[in-house]
């Protein structure tokens, strides 16, 4: 149930709320598209469903790379095995990241079973290798580490800002202090 969420946010940047919010009459396999338009959010003990983005670019069409087609087919298999596993009882969802049991996965259960995975994957790598260390990863720094990557290798400014649906340029342009960096130091290496 966390592989689409997990990808997701890796390969498309996308945030926990609009995950969450995908439905899937959004989604078009045969064109490779993607349409963010609407969020899950928490609203007190509920999560309720916004039909409206946090501002307008926030509103996207995106182009699904060839691994996240590949990861979406798979997850389909799994919903099947699921119906099947459930019968009667399984949840009928307009939303594309699930349960096992078909129920809408909800905002902060994305986020805690990323992270009790996360934890439970540091903790299998350091029993085997007490010298195992691994930065510590949120979900939300997997949207970072695809900006980042985005323009670290050389994709535009202003398709990347469009891509992660930021409102001001200044947003986007933040996330080039790591290449900034490594360009920094390309310049040391030289001068050296």
């Amino acid at each position: 149930e966390m592989m689409v969420p997990v990808f997701l946010a890796t390969l498309l940047g996308l945030r926990r709320s609009e995950i969450a919010g995908i439905l899937k009459s959004k989604i078009d396999i045969e064109q490779h598209k993607l349409i963010i338009d609407g969020s899950r959010v928490r609203c007190g003990a509920k999560t309720i469903y916004k039909k409206r983005n946090k501002n307008k670019t926030s509103t996207r069409c995106l182009y699904l790379p060839k691994l996240m087609i590949d990861i979406l087919k798979l997850d389909e298999k799994r919903i099947q095995v699921n119906k099947n596993f459930y019968g009667d009882e399984y949840i009928e969802s307009k939303f594309l990241c699930v349960e096992n049991n078909g129920k809408p996965i909800s905002v902060n259960c994305i986020t805690k079973r990323f992270e009790r995975t996360f934890n439970k994957f540091i903790r299998e790598q350091k029993e085997k290798n007490k010298n195992f260390t691994f930065p510590y990863i949120t979900l939300h720094k997997l949207r970072h580490l695809n900006i980042s990557s985005l323009l670290a290798n050389g994709a535009y400014l202003t398709d990347v800002q469009a891509n992660a649906g930021h409102s001001n340029v200044g947003t986007t342009i933040h996330y080039t202090h790591n290449y900034t960096e490594g360009k920094k130091q390309i310049a040391d290496k030289i001068d050296e």
